[in-house]
């Protein structure tokens, strides 16, 4: 398998020569998926509530999930 940096590369080169491909062909290519890990407003809301009564520790965490897979910055961020 390809690194990253190397793929990166590779899928610049391919667009800035002009060649046209499609989201399938390079997700195909490069042998990933398109699947997103987003939260739910409904999930988001619980973290937020959770974050309120975790302590120092729990709520560096419960934040670190709200930034990294919220579908928005939300006033605890």
């Amino acid at each position: 398998m390809k690194d990253n940096a190397f793929q990166r590369r590779d899928m610049e080169r391919m667009l800035l020569s002009g060649k046209k491909l499609t989201t399938s062909q390079m997700m195909k290519m490069y042998g990933v998926g398109q699947y997103q890990n987003t939260l739910t407003q409904e999930q988001l809301e619980c973290l937020e509530k959770m974050a309120v009564t975790c302590g120092s520790e729990e709520r560096k965490i419960v934040l670190s999930i709200i930034h990294e897979f919220g579908p928005y910055c939300g006033s605890f961020t």
